[in-house]
């Protein structure tokens, strides 16, 4: 009987001993995690400090960054289109364009050309009677735009346009005047080249100094050096304009010139053979008697 109450009180004083024991354990590891948890906090939280620094993203942006996924991303349907926004404001003004000119945005191969192409004023323009790039550069010329309602004529000036006075010249042709252009020679022919037509007004007022009485005695000489006997009429005839009008002072003269009295009188016309222009110079003669002299004209080459 005490063999048995000694043996139940053993039993007892181990059992209470291993759920002392149980406990013990179950605290122990319950501190063991805790711990390991908090470590684990201490160094996720370094490694965030460690990523800002660097500046790169952590590991929890990253995640929420992350769209997620339905079953939509591969197969949805299309909704309706959302109604359009607002216009934006509107951006600064670019730089502004070339300036314009007026004549100096094309060059043509004449002042008509240039008439034709919308150029109104009188002035000098550039043209390129040849075209661009071949031939003679382009040059400057005086436009007469506003003569004509139509036709443009390109004009040659020289350094004889004033009037001239002729005296102390008996012999015939021994009055020369010779005419400097203010264009060269090739230029002038580039334009005739592109011209229909030419003319070039020429006139002589005279007191007792005769045209063709007893001879010739005043004539002009052409652009290849040829002495011409008409004065204002078609090349080919002989005498001055009023005898193709047939307005001649005295009607069977061939000048007005030729009545050869003390009354002033004037022979004057367009010279119009383009072949022939310009004229290359002036020849006089009959002014060397007492009463006698002349003045002669002779304006600018013009082509169209």
């Amino acid at each position: 009987m005490d063999e048995q109450i000694l043996e139940e009180g053993s039993k007892n004083k181990y059992q209470k001993s291993c759920r002392s024991i149980s406990r013990q354990s179950i605290f122990n590891v319950i501190v063991v995690v805790g711990l390991f948890l908090l470590c684990l906090s201490v160094i996720v939280k370094f490694q965030q400090i460690d990523y800002k620094l660097k500046g790169l993203p952590t590991p929890d942006h990253e995640k929420k960054s992350e769209a997620p996924t339905t079953s939509c991303d591969i197969q949805c349907p299309v909704g309706e289109t959302g109604p359009q926004g607002e216009q934006g404001v509107q951006g600064p003004p670019g730089q502004p364009g070339p300036k314009y000119v007026p004549g100096e945005e094309q060059i043509l191969t004449s002042c008509d050309a240039l008439k034709k192409a919308g150029v109104k004023f009188n002035g000098v323009y550039k043209i390129d009677p040849d075209g661009p790039n071949t031939g003679l550069d382009p040059f400057s010329v005086v436009c007469d735009m506003t003569s004509d309602l139509t036709l443009s004529y390109t004009t040659i000036h020289h350094n004889k346009e004033e009037e001239g006075i002729v005296n102390n010249a008996e012999d015939s042709f021994s009055f020369i005047v010779n005419i400097t252009y203010d264009l060269t020679p090739e230029q002038i022919a580039a334009i005739k080249s592109v011209s229909s037509s030419c003319r070039q007004f020429i006139k002589y007022a005279c007191v007792g100094s005769k045209f063709l009485q007893e001879g010739l005695h005043h004539t002009w000489v052409s652009v290849g050096g040829i002495p011409m006997m008409n004065w204002g009429a078609p090349t080919g005839t002989i005498g001055c304009a009023c005898s193709i009008t047939r307005t001649c002072d005295d009607p069977t003269r061939l000048c007005n010139c030729d009545v050869n009295d003390s009354v002033p009188r004037q022979d004057h016309g367009y010279l119009t053979d383009k072949a022939t222009l310009p004229v290359s110079q002036l020849r006089f003669g009959d002014t060397g008697s007492k009463g006698e002299k002349g003045v002669y004209t002779l304006g600018p080459l013009q082509c169209t």
